[in-house]
């Protein structure tokens, strides 16, 4: 995603959206068959958690038929579960060609044509991961027909909570950085980081129905596509979630420098060829 005024060959400038909190959009000039939605987590934003992707929109041939959407929610304040809705509700605006939606293509594009996605990757970090996943389940149990084109990326996912919530006797460690932060919000009651202890409401149902919908035969939308993690997290507890595949390491890197490593556009455009 790139910084709001700047434009890329293939693509827009960042457009403002909305919907969310500070969310932005950069389509495509040409044919578009797939969605790149990007979900930042907790006390990120919609451009400064991606600053690796920033090439994504540089008319590469496997993002010259992307619309590039980089999606802001509160994620401190409000509860997981309220954010899986309000991003669903985000997304259907998009597959459905909300009037909205329909003006900024055409305002872009010059032409009305709705879209049309084949494909929808959803790239998520920490808290997005979870949130997304529980979004996708939403949808899945609405009977919507779009989560059948959707693919999960995710980095440095949160879906089996944070280790350092788990001990509270961590409070006030003085450890600086965004475990200050997380440590600082347990403390002030954010809902979202009681969603992310290891027993809590919020996860304990996004294994069990994660694991109903994979019987029903939707693997290819809920288990993982590609995990990563940096060698040096210390955020979230890195285990399986489900039937996901074997996660990545990339060496010297933390939880929150893995969205901006010049490995991250890469990773991403690899897994849209």
């Amino acid at each position: 995603m790139h910084e709001p005024g700047r434009e890329c060959l293939g693509h827009s400038f960042a457009q403002p959206l909305a919907a969310g909190n500070g969310s932005y959009a950069q389509l495509a000039h040409g044919d578009c068959d797939t969605l790149l939605l990007l979900v930042h987590g907790f006390g990120g934003s919609a451009v400064s958690t991606w600053r690796g992707l920033r090439s994504l929109a540089a008319g590469t041939p496997e993002t010259a038929s992307a619309d590039i959407v980089s999606y802001g929610y509160n994620s401190t304040n409000a509860p997981a579960a309220n954010s899986a809705v309000l991003l669903g509700e985000f997304m259907d605006g998009i597959i459905r060609n909300s009037p909205e939606w329909s003006n900024l293509v055409e305002q872009v594009t010059g032409h009305g044509r709705p879209r049309d996605y084949q494909r929808i990757i959803i790239v998520a970090h920490s808290l997005g991961a979870a949130v997304s996943r529980r979004m996708l389940l939403n949808a899945i149990d609405a009977g919507d027909d779009w989560p059948a084109q959707a693919r999960l990326l995710l980095f440095a996912p949160a879906h089996m909570g944070t280790r350092l919530l788990a001990d509270r006797a961590l409070l006030g460690g003085g450890l600086g950085g965004l475990v200050n932060t997380l440590l600082t919000g347990w403390k002030l009651g954010r809902p979202a980081l009681d969603d992310l202890l290891p027993d809590s409401d919020f996860l304990k149902s996004l294994i069990s129905d994660t694991e109903t919908q994979l019987g029903n035969g939707w693997g290819d939308t809920l288990k993982a596509k590609q995990i990563v993690f940096g060698e040096l997290e210390s955020v979230v507890k890195v285990a399986r979630f489900c039937d996901d595949p074997p996660h990545k390491v990339w060496r010297e890197h933390t939880h929150t420098s893995i969205c901006k490593a010049e490995e991250a556009a890469k990773f991403v455009s690899e897994n849209l060829a």
